[in-house]
């Protein structure tokens, strides 16, 4: 009879999450972070070093995240970010005859194009309570906006003329 003793090294622990989103519209980006405790990683690709990247894939791409700890052991993760085609109101969804808001769902930057864009117009959300959460001014004929600072969740949106203090256009506006 012969005992053998078998040392078991820790591999490290590994997590990630992704800020706004793992699924992007074309041109979008998302904030990949990785927690190690190990505390080192490894991205590809790219080859960064961070525990925190910015991507803007063109389509949609795997990136893996590597750790090693100081015992040699490594652990690894892949995580997909997925570029598709903005579903819900996308620019050539008509949501009337002249005014367009996309995307929808969104990852907090929209865009507001009013086609007979004739003076200024009032752009405000509005969460399901009713309580004004946004507001801004429209003057161009197409707008970017960034609500990146709302909570994830549906609201309503009003357009309304600055000359005429008529509403044009009402709806609902799903951020992911």
């Amino acid at each position: 009879t012969k005992t053998i003793s078998i040392l078991v090294k820790p591999t490290p622990t590994l997590s990630y999450s992704a800020a706004p989103s793992l699924t992007l519209c074309p041109g979008g980006s998302t904030t990949l972070t990785a927690v190690s405790s190990a505390g080192n990683y490894s991205w590809s690709p790219g080859g960064q070093t961070t525990s925190a990247i910015t991507v803007t894939p063109a389509i949609s791409t795997v990136y893996n995240v590597a750790t090693t700890n100081s015992v040699g052991c490594t652990t690894n993760s892949n995580v997909t970010v997925f570029v598709v085609v903005c579903t819900g109101l996308a620019k050539n969804t008509i949501i009337d005859k002249d005014t367009f808001i996309y995307p929808n769902p969104n990852n907090g930057n929209i865009n507001v194009l009013i086609q007979d864009a004739n003076g200024s117009y009032s752009f405000e959300i509005n969460d399901l309570s009713g309580r004004l959460v946004y507001k801004a001014t429209l003057t161009n004929v197409e707008s970017a906006l960034n609500i990146k600072e709302l909570a994830n969740g549906m609201y309503t949106y009003k357009i309304t003329s600055l000359i005429t203090k008529t509403s044009i256009k009402e709806g609902k506006l799903i951020k992911e």
